[in-house]
């Protein structure tokens, strides 16, 4: 008799209640919405560093440009020409920026200075940076 006692409560509390369940699944969506919140930072992050690689890449295709043909290309659009010769760069994909916007360019006395601006935050990333 006194083993039977023992036997159906520990039965008894074989399973979880519905409240310890509900704190455990409230305790993992916290800890996700947080680890989620600090995952979006380093993705917009990583893409301004992305820009700014790009913004370097695309200044010195630029002046290889100037190096091959005596004049600064009028525009990015140069780049992909392959009537001029060999194109410097294959496809049209490079002349966009991590948020979809088209790189704007300009020559100055050093060079070729190519550059975006972040969407949400207005910083201007350039080649010269």
């Amino acid at each position: 008799m006194i083993l039977r006692n023992r036997e159906r409560r520990a039965l008894e509390r074989a399973a979880f209640t519905l409240m310890e369940i509900l704190v455990v699944v409230a305790i993992i969506v916290a800890l996700a919405g947080v680890g989620g919140y600090f995952l979006i930072g380093q993705l917009n992050q990583s893409k301004g560093d992305i820009a700014k690689l790009q913004c370097k890449e695309l200044a010195k295709a630029c002046d290889s440009y100037f190096v091959r043909h005596g004049v600064p290309p009028q525009s990015l659009q140069n780049l992909l020409d392959a009537s001029t010769g060999m194109p410097i760069l294959k496809d049209q994909k490079s002349l966009i920026d991590p948020w979809g916007q088209p790189y704007q360019y300009q020559w100055g006395q050093t060079g070729a200075i190519v550059g975006t601006s972040e969407p949400g935050t207005g910083r201007t990333i350039t080649s010269a940076d």
